[in-house]
C-alpha cells in the first residue's frame, strides 16, 4: 500500500507511523527546495511534478546527492467534471499539471526523460473532486 503527502510535515508523520516512504508519493504544486531536499533524504519514493521547474529542482537535488530519483509527472487531461469550478483541475487551462492537449505534456515529458537522475515512471492526473457524473471518469479511461 502506497500513501499521498503534500508537505515535509505529512512526510515527518509517514516517518512517526513507521510508513516506508519508498511507497510514498509526494504531490503539492509548491514543493520548495528544502521539502525537495528532506524528502530525498528520508527516501521518499516518487516525486510528481507539475511543471519543468520541479523537475528541474528535483534533478538538481538528485545530482548533489548522486541518485536516480523516481518522478511522475502530472498531466492535465482536458477533461471538464462538471463539478465546482474552484476544485475543477483536469481542465486544459488548470492551474496543476500540464496540459495535454497543447503539447505542453510531450515537451516536459521529453525534457524529464533527458535528466540524468530522473527516472520517469509515469503520469498522474487528477480532474477534480466531488464528480458524480460517470462521463468525467469515461472520459479520463479513454486516455490511458
Amino acid at each position: 500500500m502506497g500513501i499521498d503527502v503534500v508537505s515535509s510535515g505529512e512526510i515527518y508523520t509517514a516517518i512517526k507511523a513507521g510508513f516506508d516512504l519508498s511507497k510514498a508519493y509526494f504531490h503539492s504544486n509548491n514543493k520548495t527546495d528544502k521539502d525537495i531536499s528532506y524528502a530525498m533524504e528520508h527516501g521518499i519514493g516518487y516525486f510528481v511534478a507539475d511543471n519543468v521547474e520541479e523537475v528541474i529542482a528535483v534533478e538538481k537535488e538528485a545530482a548533489r546527492r548522486g541518485i536516480k530519483q523516481k518522478i511522475l509527472l502530472r498531466l492535465t487531461p482536458g477533461i471538464d467534471p462538471h463539478t465546482y469550478e474552484a476544485i475543477s483541475t483536469g481542465k486544459v487551462d488548470s492551474k496543476f499539471g500540464s496540459p495535454i492537449e497543447t503539447g505542453q505534456a510531450e515537451e516536459i515529458s521529453a525534457f524529464t526523460l533527458k535528466q540524468p537522475h530522473i527516472e520517469l515512471m509515469g503520469f498522474h492526473c487528477h480532474v477534480g473532486s466531488q464528480s458524480l457524473k460517470r462521463m468525467s471518469l469515461s472520459a479520463l479511461q479513454l486516455l490511458c
